[in-house]
């Protein structure tokens, strides 16, 4: 999604936010959710990021990720 959360995207390039939106049921306000996103880099495995956030009351959980590029090939992404 964009920064905003307003629109979808399909791809993103490095160096700016993006908005991460996962819909939840079941699950309680203030509760985290953690997702985990394998990455690519010309086509190679090149880890994964973790991402998590608290679900607010209507069961949505918003991330800013920055999606500037990391030294470590696996690493936390910085969530807001």
């Amino acid at each position: 999604m964009t920064r905003d959360f307003t629109q979808q995207i399909d791809a993103a390039s490095s160096g700016g936010d993006v908005g991460l939106l996962v819909t939840t049921r079941n699950y309680r306000v203030g509760e985290i959710v953690t997702v985990v996103v394998g990455e690519e880099r010309e086509g190679l495995s090149a880890g994964e990021r973790s991402f998590s956030g608290a679900v607010d009351a209507a069961g949505k959980v918003r991330m800013l990720v920055d999606t500037s590029e990391s030294g470590e090939p696996t690493a936390a992404a910085k969530v807001r």
